[in-house]
């Protein structure tokens, strides 16, 4: 086994977590945006 990367592997699962949380915030600001132009209309 590699020195080092169990380390890196909790930096991807990490990193993919955080892409993961900002896809959704991105997709749920989207929404509210879609939902409030209809509603406004």
């Amino acid at each position: 086994m590699v020195p080092g990367s169990r380390t890196r592997e909790k930096q991807t699962a990490g990193q993919a977590t955080l892409v993961f949380a900002a896809s959704i915030i991105v997709v749920y600001l989207i929404l509210a945006a879609q939902y409030e132009s209809w509603s406004l209309r």
